[in-house]
């Protein structure tokens, strides 16, 4: 299960020019360049590029519903499961 909650977190944390991983296992990290997709065999169900959600803030990402929903429908998309705790 995914927590829609950390996806958010990480994605605001990230430096510019990070890409966000999200495996299916939950985990989430990040990386730099050019990244193929792939680890130790194992393809992330999520590929979220910094650089496309500009300088948003965690604060601001907080009080966006459309972020959550789009994310969320990112993750569902990709075969995942989701979860939000605690939000709204």
């Amino acid at each position: 299960m995914i927590e829609t909650e950390k996806v958010v977190e990480e994605l605001c944390s990230a430096p510019s020019g990070a890409k966000v991983l999200v495996w299916k296992d939950g985990k989430i990290s990040w990386v730099f360049g050019e990244y193929a997709g792939e680890q130790d065999g194992n393809d992330p169900l999520l590929i979220l590029n910094r650089n496309n959600y500009g300088d948003i803030t965690l604060e601001e990402a907080l009080n966006d519903a459309d972020l959550w929903n789009s994310i969320e429908e990112e993750i569902a998309e990709a075969g995942g499961e989701y979860h939000r705790e605690g939000w709204k």
